[in-house]
């Protein structure tokens, strides 16, 4: 009896991260953008609550100033 062939598979190519959250209009909003701006709300709140509401309401203001 004859071992089973292993298959060989060509290494995937990694794809590029990319630092555009989300497009309005002919604006593009980057991920940094974003991340400035929930740090921000953070400070001002002076550290206190929570991250992932900090990041959608900075996602929110800056797609609404985008327009």
């Amino acid at each position: 009896m004859t071992a089973p062939r292993t298959r060989r598979t060509a290494a995937k190519k990694a794809i590029p991260a990319v630092d555009v959250l989300a497009a309005a209009g002919s604006e593009l909003i980057s991920i940094e953008a974003v991340r400035v701006r929930a740090y921000e709300i953070y400070l001002r709140r002076d550290g206190q609550g929570d991250e992932l509401s900090d990041w959608l309401q900075a996602e929110q203001e800056l797609l609404v100033q985008a327009g």
